[in-house]
């Protein structure tokens, strides 16, 4: 698993040291893991970024919980992934499992003082709040400063999709490497100018509402209103409206639903809890 000067593996003997004794000068957070683990796997990179992000306001021990029984038992760690923060000796916050990454910021914060926000972490600030112009104009400064960078060329493609300005935003998709194919934050752009073609134009909300409520079979009407909940960020209610279609009809638009509710789960990414939980109703509904 990634290391870096904030993050290191820890084991038995090493444990007092690295851990303990360090936590009385920097609190060090504690992720007990193993190889076979998926959940695992899935938070490793949240503490990795945070502690990167952190740049040692805090650290990274790291116990592979397979090599380390001996310890895990003294400790009593009874699942995986388990994680510990510990200040001052002593245990301060502990959870189970592959929490939001927004759960370990508001642990995190519950103890130390976040890190400034530079001019992506403003911009994106500012995307959530639905200033586009700000957030615009320090994403195109940023995307100029670090053309290499993806994830603020990701963002930057990202609010030109938002605001409509989609030909643009796939302009910046296309000036990335190959390599940033994968990445969630590009999946998650692909996803929102998929959704925008879907939409079309001249579309009106109102008059999808209408027919809706005038005829809830009406799928044409339900599948239009989901891309624009998509679309205005209403992603609960595009959720609901697209797993609702699904079971009512899923031969819709050559299974139109299913495919876009997946496409919906890449714009939203793994980590988000509904894309889990509706991740978990789809596979039952279908299997």
């Amino acid at each position: 698993m990634a290391q870096s000067q904030y993050s290191f593996d820890v084991d038995a003997a090493s444990f007092q040291e690295q851990v303990v004794d360090k936590s009385h000068t920097v609190p060090v957070m504690v992720d007990f893991w193993a190889d076979w683990c998926a959940p695992c796997k899935t938070l490793m990179p949240v503490l990795q970024k945070l502690v990167d992000e952190y740049a040692g306001a805090f650290l990274l021990a790291k116990v592979n919980a397979d090599q380390e029984q001996a310890l895990v038992g003294q400790l009593g760690i009874r699942s995986l992934p388990t994680v510990m923060l510990v200040k001052d000796g002593q245990v301060a916050e502990h959870f189970q499992g592959a929490v939001p990454e927004s759960h370990v910021r508001d642990l995190l914060g519950r103890h130390l003082t976040p890190p400034a926000a530079g001019a992506a972490d403003q911009a994106r600030a500012a995307f959530a709040a639905g200033d586009y112009d700000t957030a615009l104009a320090l994403l195109r400064d940023e995307a100029a400063a670090a053309p290499d960078d993806i994830a603020v060329q990701a963002d930057l493609a990202m609010v030109l999709a938002a605001s409509g300005q989609t030909d643009e935003a796939r302009a910046v998709l296309e000036r990335l490497p190959d390599e940033a194919a994968g990445d969630d934050r590009v999946r998650a752009v692909r996803a929102k100018l998929a959704f925008a073609e879907k939409a079309g134009k001249g579309v009106d909300p109102a008059a999808l509402e209408r027919r809706l409520e005038a005829d809830p079979a009406d799928s044409e009407a339900a599948y239009g209103l989901a891309v624009h909940c998509v679309l205005t960020e209403d992603y609960d209610r595009a959720l609901a409206l697209l797993l609702e279609l699904v079971r009512r009809d899923r031969g819709f638009g050559d299974d139109a639903a299913r495919k876009t509710l997946l496409e919906l789960f890449d714009l939203l990414g793994a980590e988000d809890p509904r894309v889990k939980s509706y991740r978990r109703q789809l596979f039952t509904l279908l299997y």
